[in-house]
C-alpha cells in the first residue's frame, strides 16, 4: 500500500499528466501554497471532471489518511 506520506508526490505522477491543462494550474496553487488538503481535495474534484481514473492504491491511502485523522485529510 501506498504510504500516506508519499500522497502528493504519486498524486502528481500518477494522476496529474492526465488531468487538463487548467485542473493542473490550480492543483499547483494548492501545492506552492503547501496546502495538502487542498492538494487531494481537488485532485478528486478535478479527476471526476476530467474523467480521469485514479489508482487504487491513492484512492486507499486517501482513506487511510481520512481514518487515521478522524476525517480530516492532510494532517500528519
Amino acid at each position: 500500500m501506498l504510504d500516506v506520506n508519499d500522497l502528493d508526490e504519486a498524486i502528481a505522477r500518477e494522476v496529474e499528466p492526465y488531468l487538463t491543462v487548467e485542473s493542473r494550474a490550480l492543483i499547483r496553487s494548492g501545492r506552492d501554497e503547501g496546502d495538502p488538503d487542498f492538494v487531494v481535495y481537488m485532485t478528486l474534484q478535478f479527476a471526476l471532471l476530467d474523467s480521469v481514473i485514479i489508482p487504487m492504491e491513492i484512492l486507499d491511502a486517501i482513506a487511510v489518511d481520512l481514518a487515521d485523522d478522524g476525517g480530516v485529510c492532510g494532517r500528519r
